[in-house]
């Protein structure tokens, strides 16, 4: 039985922080006012947060009309699946409802506690995308959903070599990102959702099929963009989904 490896600690993170530098230079203020402005700091971290639940295709709230992007993403899935950067486990709930075994995997222990939780998952690995737990060629389906945008253009290469390696052949990898320029564009524009300060380094279309194509041979390219997702091509999306397989 897969089990959330006990080598691993949960880090002891600040929930939030001033900038380095900052503290001296508000070292005048009152503890008071310090106070104050840190929990506007908070505020802003977890009003982010609240605002953009809606976007999440499995929230209560979804809206019927994008179940057809949680199907292109979950049709693919078939045998030993990883859901890479499990977070809560909402995908992988949605997996083990189809009768398939998931596997999660997410760098915060936290997460991973709550995944087991409300999932009662016990197949659950705390590691880095990067350097993954697992025999080559052992795995049928990635899901690397929403998570390449958080890390560098090292760590970005590092993660998709790295899921190539444990993919059986012709094993499928689903990968999903926001689409650089639009996502700024209408997050700008529109503010129908708030800029994520959690990104490191977004992907255009151009660049996401670039980065898998050294790895994967592309299978299908697709866009979510609201109502307009299959009238619009993906590079005109906000949100872009690959499917490739590896060779």
């Amino acid at each position: 039985m897969l089990s959330c490896s006990n080598s691993c600690h949960e880090s002891e993170q600040r929930p939030f922080s001033l900038p380095a530098g900052e503290e001296s230079r508000f070292a005048d203020f009152d503890k008071k006012a310090l106070a104050e402005m840190h929990m506007v700091n908070l505020y802003h971290r977890l009003s982010y947060k609240k605002r953009t639940e809606w976007q999440n295709p499995l929230h209560d709230g979804f809206m019927p009309r994008q179940k057809w992007f949680v199907e292109k993403i979950l049709s693919p899935c078939s045998g030993l699946t990883l859901d890479l950067g499990c977070g809560r486990g909402l995908w992988s709930r949605k997996l083990r409802e189809r009768g398939i075994l998931a596997i999660g995997v997410d760098s915060s222990m936290a997460r991973l506690k709550k995944c087991r939780a409300e999932c009662n998952n016990d197949n659950l690995f705390c590691a880095s995308a990067a350097n993954l737990p697992f025999a080559s060629d052992s795995l049928d389906t990635v899901l690397f959903l929403e998570v390449i945008e958080h890390l560098d253009e090292e760590q970005q290469d590092r993660s998709l070599r790295e899921i190539h390696r444990v993919l059986k052949p012709k094993g499928l990898v689903v990968v999903t990102t926001p689409n650089r320029p639009m996502y700024r564009l209408i997050t700008k524009l529109l503010h129908l959702f708030e800029y994520n300060p959690e990104h490191v380094r977004e992907l255009s279309l151009a660049e996401a099929k670039e980065m898998m194509e050294r790895y994967f041979a592309l299978v299908s390219v697709d866009g979510k963009l609201g109502f307009l997702d299959r009238l619009i091509p993906p590079a005109m999306c906000w949100d872009i989904l690959v499917i490739a397989k590896k060779p």
